[in-house]
């Protein structure tokens, strides 16, 4: 997994994250909770009324966060992440908020159930940073 990632500081985060992640029924549950909660995420960013588009400024600083890595794969799989739940919010015809929380929030209650069958605490928790490492972390097969 982590023996082609050549930036020693991601390396250390995604072996970090990993420590907290072995079970596979947590590690499935986060597989389908991290895009949920980046799919809720986009939406509600996206209902915010302002005069430019918040969603695309958050992609934006969180690609460049991943481009601090010197990964340009990480980033790839970033933008490909985000593009395909930009092109997924966009095209789900429903004007409002609360499908975008309600799908963020079965997004993060997946997460916490995988902690609860883990038996460990999210590592968010314990580094902010952490928060950003698990959507690489759930691909980190295509690094």
């Amino acid at each position: 997994m982590t023996k082609t990632i050549q930036d020693p500081i991601l390396k250390k985060l995604l072996i970090q994250y990993g420590e907290g992640h072995l079970n596979n029924q947590n590690i499935l549950l986060h597989n389908l909770g991290i895009p949920l909660i980046i799919l809720g995420s986009i939406g509600i960013l996206a209902k915010i009324p302002s005069p430019f588009p918040i969603e695309y400024v958050a992609g934006l600083l969180i690609l460049f966060y991943y481009l601090s890595f010197k990964s340009i794969r990480t980033a790839l799989v970033w933008i490909f992440q985000f593009a395909i739940l930009f092109v997924l919010q966009r095209n789900i015809i429903l004007d409002s908020i609360l499908l975008w929380l309600f799908l963020a929030a079965i997004g993060w209650i997946l997460l916490g159930i995988g902690h609860k069958i883990e038996g460990s605490k999210p590592r968010f928790t314990e580094e902010i940073r952490m928060f950003l490492i698990g959507p690489i972390w759930i691909f980190r097969r295509f690094l």
